[in-house]
């Protein structure tokens, strides 16, 4: 579910397709775009960190404990800046929190 100025919608992500579907109920209507698209990676941040990556270099930066779980921390490197920084849990194989430094 998404709200945004209270317009409330929905994100859909088919990775297969590489399409995300953007429905917005006020206006009953939707619109489907490719995944890579500004608007699609703005909306989904792990989408939005494997576009950077291809933009960069990923660098481990060690580990760190995020809400009780053990977690490694690996940040994108673009000319010298750190672009985003993602801490996947090890326990779950999975990404629980992606920072953009813009």
């Amino acid at each position: 579910m998404l709200e945004q100025d209270g317009e409330k919608g929905k994100v859909i992500v088919d990775t297969e397709k590489n399409e995300t579907t953007i429905m917005l109920f006020s206006e009953k209507e939707y619109r489907t775009i490719a995944s890579d698209d500004m608007m699609s990676l703005m909306n989904n941040p792990f989408q939005s960190y494997q576009y950077t990556l291809g933009h960069g270099e990923e660098a481990f930066m060690g580990s760190e404990t995020v809400q009780g779980y053990e977690c490694e921390v690996y940040q994108i490197i673009i000319s010298d800046t750190p672009a985003m920084t993602k801490w996947h849990a090890k326990n779950l194989d999975f990404p629980i929190k992606i920072v953009q430094h813009v």
